[in-house]
């Protein structure tokens, strides 16, 4: 199974909020097959001046959390 595709599901119907799903694929042959194997659902909101990451109920998510749903974070927002 491999990461790799981010959705953005929604951003500025609530200003400072965006939904994301990060999606993981079947890889079979080295090849992705394009069937989603999981999905994980993330919420960023924006406060005191960055993101913070919380479930979809808006309970803060430490980055230990994140981390340990295999999903990794690399640029900026």
């Amino acid at each position: 199974m491999v990461g790799g595709a981010w959705y953005l599901n929604s951003f500025g119907e609530e200003q400072g909020r965006a939904e994301v799903t990060i999606a993981y694929f079947w890889e079979i042959d080295g090849e992705r097959d394009g069937s989603i194997a999981r999905a994980t659902k993330l919420v960023l909101v924006w406060e005191d001046e960055g993101w913070k990451v919380t479930n979809e109920a808006g309970r803060p998510m430490p980055p230990q959390e994140v981390l340990d749903k295999g999903v990794s974070f690399t640029g900026a927002c």
